[in-house]
């Protein structure tokens, strides 16, 4: 910003950038000067309208790559408004459907396919042990069948009106006090992993899904100043399940962004009490260079995850790390995430670790 410009001036060039961007939530890098220190209109035109073009740009790839987005616009840029501050303020965000008829969809859904048997077993490992930590939750209930304990007062329908039912069974009912959201990191440094983090999820929204737990699935990843979030799987829909194997990674990661994203979509739940597992390496990277103010990496970035945890958390959300990281981000899996993260270095732990993590935090929901 150049040395001698008031205040006055500085704020009028920002408004000259913000009218030609038609964005308000535009961060300008730098604004123009003419040889009195007054903003110059021409100058500061060309960067709002290069700010804006740029955006356009950038949007317009993404619809290409990924189709248009499932939510309206406006709603996106009413939910920018209140994401993408601080820190956030230069970005924007691109809401993308499963890819189901791509080709990686079909190399993810091959590599589970060819292990189904083991997978499905894990899953159901880890279903067994979700209904064990569920297990005061539920409650039992009586109900006229056609086969069980005999009703004797009501014995006298079954050869007079050949009512069948007439015997009485107990039956589990279950009914949820909480729901589970899947967030799962999709930048680059998961490319080459694709399959085995889409089956990770699999198995475990599977078993979420035996449980009759309400469960959202996402994904994230930055591509130029806009976070792209992939939405699998809503809380009301029961038959998407296989939709994770569109996951595909690439581009770098906003993991505070993400995860206040996803903990206002949580408050979409009607569930008392919510559970958000987050799929990640330790490693929120951002270093596109659109400006100094975009960098988002090392300290900054820790700390912004720290920060956003603890926002989401007062909500009520409790954080669960899955981290699939390298040994040099443990430490900082576990200054991000405390004790509340598991390490997964084999599918195989899966079931048993993350159950008993679990398990652990529903004692304290």
């Amino acid at each position: 910003m150049p040395m001698n410009m008031s205040p006055g001036e500085q704020k009028r060039a920002k408004n000259i950038i913000w009218t030609a961007a038609e964005d308000y939530s535009v961060e300008p890098a730098f604004v123009s000067a003419d040889e009195k220190s007054r903003a110059d209109f021409y100058l500061n035109l060309i960067v709002g309208s290069h700010s804006d073009r740029a955006n356009k740009k950038n949007y317009e790839e993404l619809r290409k790559k990924f189709g248009d987005e499932i939510e309206e616009r406006q709603r996106i840029k009413e939910k920018e408004s209140h994401a993408c501050t601080g820190i956030h303020k230069e970005n924007r965000l691109f809401f993308a459907g499963a890819q189901i008829d791509s080709p990686r969809y079909i190399k993810n859904k091959n590599f589970y396919t060819k292990n189904k048997q083991v997978y499905d077993s894990l899953s159901c490992k880890l279903q067994e042990k979700l209904k064990t930590a569920l297990a005061h939750r539920y409650s039992e209930e009586h109900v006229c069948t056609v086969s069980g304990h005999l009703i004797s007062k009501k014995a006298w329908k079954l050869p007079v009106l050949e009512n069948t039912l007439v015997f009485r069974r107990k039956t589990e009912q279950y009914a949820p006090s909480f729901s589970v959201d899947i967030l799962l990191d999709a930048s680059a440094s998961q490319m080459g992993r694709e399959q085995e983090v889409a089956t990770h999820a699999y198995i475990v929204e599977k078993a979420l899904s035996g449980c009759f737990v309400p469960c959202q699935l996402w994904s994230f990843h930055s591509f130029k100043n806009y976070t792209v979030i992939h939405c699998y799987k809503k809380y009301h829909e029961k038959t998407n399940l296989e939709n994770i194997f569109s996951y595909q990674a690439g581009g770098w990661n906003r993991d505070g962004l993400a995860l206040r994203i996803i903990g206002q979509e949580m408050e979409n739940s009607a569930q008392e009490q919510k559970l958000l597992l987050m799929f990640t390496d330790a490693s929120p990277n951002d270093e596109r260079g659109i400006s100094a103010f975009a960098q988002y990496t090392g300290k900054a970035a820790v700390e912004d995850v720290q920060a956003e945890i603890r926002s989401i958390e007062k909500k009520g959300i409790k954080v669960i790390a899955v981290f699939m990281g390298s040994d040099r981000n443990t430490e900082t899996a576990k200054a991000i995430y405390g004790d509340s993260f598991v390490r997964i270095t084999h599918i195989e732990q899966l079931a048993e670790a993350l159950g008993a993590v679990i398990q652990k935090r529903l004692h304290v929901v």
